[in-house]
């Protein structure tokens, strides 16, 4: 779940920032997806062409979950936006996700203002991997994805009425290794590369990408 809170005008800046998005991650998997989508996916995300960076927490999900604000607030005179984004499982966090989100994204304000936002996925990034687009079965090593959903509910990791699996990691992990392919974050990069966002509809997702239309609409658009 997402907490976005209310899409207020933008804060002026007293200088003009070097950068248009600075984004904190908790791992690999995370900054290899965000970067693949501002750089390789920006039509599809609906956004203008942007300078940004992405930066790891050391402390991972946790780090992020207390230690964004200390993290960001370096680059609050170098960045027009920022954004930080984490797991719910991990993150150390016992209420909701929507929750954690309105947290952290409550802390960043104390720098930010409404220049940011917070991103927290449950149970965790995997689960944006799973839409019904084709290239999710190709990336997994898989011919099909009707292929890739029989050995899911043949496994029981999934329902027949489910649209994604409940442990999404869990079952991207035993579909990869049912066909002999190695977990690296290439996967990550070839899922945002390749995926159609068209076509995913979680949430979060929705989201993540409809505060980068926010900030970042097409040039020319009204």
């Amino acid at each position: 779940m997402l907490t976005w809170g209310p899409f207020l005008q933008q804060e002026s800046l007293a200088e003009e920032p070097q950068i248009d998005l600075i984004v904190l991650v908790p791992d690999v998997d995370w900054e290899q997806t965000v970067r693949t989508l501002l750089t390789d996916r920006v039509p599809a995300l609906g956004i203008r062409k942007i300078e940004f960076d992405v930066i790891r927490h050391p402390n991972h999900d946790p780090g992020v979950r207390t230690g964004a604000r200390a993290l960001l607030q370096t680059y609050v005179g170098n960045a027009r936006y920022a954004m930080a984004c984490a797991d719910h499982e991990g993150s150390g966090h016992h209420g909701p996700a929507d929750a954690l989100a309105a947290d952290i994204e409550s802390s960043l304000r104390g720098d930010w203002g409404n220049r940011c936002a917070a991103v927290v996925v449950e149970p965790e990034l995997e689960r944006w991997v799973w839409s019904p687009s084709p290239n999710v079965a190709e990336a997994l090593g898989w011919g099909t994805n009707d292929e890739l959903r029989r050995y899911l509910e043949d496994h029981g990791m999934v329902t027949p009425g489910e649209t994604k699996p409940s442990r999404p990691k869990e079952a991207m992990l035993a579909a990869m290794r049912e066909k002999g392919k190695r977990r690296s974050p290439a996967v990550f990069v070839d899922l945002a590369r390749t995926v159609s966002l068209a076509t995913c509809s979680d949430p979060t997702f929705e989201g993540f990408r409809n505060r980068l239309r926010l900030w970042f609409p097409p040039i020319g658009s009204s």
